[in-house]
């Protein structure tokens, strides 16, 4: 039997303690099948405000991962077009610093939506300060 990988998508700074209660089951009691574990968490999370950085949550997450013996593959969460559980993964004050690109998923006819420029040199230089 192969061993399994999850996928962990949620705003990990929404209990007190900043570990997130799905992450606490894989950390506190891991499946014995469990290899690893994709940790997605948004770019607005630890980034709010353009150079201010808290990585306290992500960090704590990792750790217990870790602690569990549980492999983390951490993913930063740049975009997506609409917020999901009120949380918006994009920081606001991105699209001030690179312009974002207006998109529809049904060619006008449903809501405007707004993604980050991949290719604006402004965004890359701001994607570089996050990871480097």
């Amino acid at each position: 039997m192969g061993r399994s990988v999850v996928t962990i998508e949620r705003d990990v700074d929404r209990c007190e303690s900043g570990v997130h209660e799905c992450l606490r089951d894989i950390y506190e009691h891991p499946p014995p099948a469990l290899r690893g574990a994709f940790h997605v968490f948004p770019w607005a999370q630890v980034e709010p405000k353009d150079g201010t950085f808290d990585w306290r949550a992500v960090d704590a997450n990792l750790t217990a991962l870790a602690d569990a013996g549980v492999q983390a593959v951490p993913s930063i969460w740049i975009h997506k077009g609409a917020s999901v559980s009120g949380f918006v993964p994009t920081p606001k004050w991105l699209c001030k610093a690179s312009p974002c690109v207006a998109y529809s998923h049904t060619r006008g006819k449903g809501p405007v939506l707004h993604a980050p420029n991949y290719l604006d040199p402004a965004f890359q230089q701001k994607f570089e300060e996050l990871i480097g």
